[in-house]
C-alpha cells in the first residue's frame, strides 16, 4: 500500500517540486488547488479545491479518506502574496489573503486530523516563510498570515 501525502497549492512553483519529491518517495499525492497541473503521473490526483470555503476542504479530505483510508502526509502550501502595506491594505485584500493562507490551512488541518489520529500516525507542513520572523517593508498581510501559521505549527 503507498503512502498518502495530502497538498494544497501542489500545481506549480514550490508545491510543484513538493509533489514531485513524494511522488519520488513512492507516495500517491492528491494535490489540492484551483487549477490543475501539467504533471500527469499515475499516482497523482487533482482535486479541485479552494481552501479558503471549508465545505470545499472538507469534501476534498472526506474524497482522500474515501479513496485511500488514510493520510500520512499533510502539506499545507496553498498562499498568495500581497505587497502593500497597511494603509494600501484594502480590506478585501487583507480578508481574501487571511482566507487562502491562514483560514485554508486551519480548515485542512481541522478536516484532516481525525483521520490522522485515528490511525495513530501523521506528519503536518505548514508552509511559512521568513516573514513568520521578520517583518519586511510592503508586506503587512502577508507577514501577519506567516506568523500566524507559525503560532499554528506551535501550539
Amino acid at each position: 500500500m503507498n503512502k498518502v501525502c495530502v497538498i494544497t497549492g501542489g500545481s506549480v512553483g514550490i508545491g510543484k517540486a513538493v509533489v514531485e519529491q513524494f511522488l519520488a518517495d513512492g507516495f500517491h499525492v492528491y494535490n489540492l488547488d484551483l487549477n490543475p497541473s501539467d504533471l500527469v503521473h499515475e499516482r497523482s490526483e487533482f482535486i479541485r479545491c479552494d481552501v479558503s470555503d471549508a465545505h470545499q476542504v472538507n469534501n476534498a479530505i472526506q474524497y482522500v479518506v474515501d479513496m485511500s483510508e488514510r493520510i500520512d502526509v499533510l502539506v499545507s502550501n496553498a498562499g498568495v502574496h500581497l505587497s502593500a502595506n497597511i494603509e494600501n491594505t484594502s480590506d478585501e485584500d487583507f480578508e481574501r489573503l487571511m482566507s487562502i493562507n491562514v483560514k485554508g490551512a486551519f480548515y485542512l488541518l481541522k478536516a484532516a486530523l481525525p483521520t490522522m489520529r485515528a490511525q495513530g500516525s501523521g506528519s503536518v507542513i505548514l508552509v511559512g516563510s521568513d516573514q513568520s520572523l521578520v517583518g519586511k517593508t510592503n508586506s503587512f498581510a502577508y507577514n501577519m498570515s506567516k506568523s500566524a501559521l507559525a503560532s499554528m505549527a506551535k501550539t
